[in-house]
């Protein structure tokens, strides 16, 4: 997330990648899991499993 995005949209941490501590990154929540970036208690099911990739912009 942008420095922007996270003090403006999201209200976390630009400083911190994981906000609220609970292990998985600001951009994560905000972007994959659709979880809250601020709430430690607000998890994907345990049973989900989720990987975030970079996009490097190579096509084959």
């Amino acid at each position: 997330l942008s420095d922007a995005d996270e003090a403006g949209t999201y209200f976390t941490d630009p400083t911190e990648r994981d906000s609220d501590g609970d292990g998985v990154t600001d951009l994560g929540e905000a972007l994959g899991t659709r979880t809250d970036p601020n709430d430690p208690s607000s998890t994907i099911d345990p049973g989900d499993f989720f990987v975030v990739l970079q996009y490097m912009g190579m096509r084959e």
